[in-house]
């Protein structure tokens, strides 16, 4: 990843919708976590990290995330961040303020 895809990933996170994670069956999910968790695309990976994340504090969900795939939303978590710090030439734990501050001066 360049630095410029880098930048641009992030100004789309906002935009990048979970429709396709809308899954109430709970092995098919699971499996779809797994699958995206395997491949090399940094927009699937924030995909699962967006609906991990959404339905981790979404009081009226029916169904919170299992162990599982919080586990492998923090797992491509880190893997994004480590991808994005490489391509920025910054800490990875410098990351998560980089995406914040980018997306604020974007809005």
């Amino acid at each position: 990843m360049t630095k410029e895809e880098a930048n641009e990933l992030i100004e789309r996170m906002p935009f990048i919708n979970t429709n396709d994670l809308k899954i109430t069956n709970r092995k098919l999910k699971l499996d779809m976590y797994r699958n995206i968790r395997d491949k090399e695309n940094p927009v699937e990976w924030v995909m699962v990290i967006k609906d991990e994340y959404l339905r981790s504090h979404d009081e009226k969900a029916k169904k919170y995330p299992t162990q599982e795939e919080k586990e492998i939303a923090q797992e491509l978590k880190k893997k994004l961040y480590r991808v994005i710090a490489h391509a920025l030439n910054i800490n990875e734990d410098d990351v998560e303020s980089y995406i914040g501050k980018k997306l604020a001066e974007d809005w």
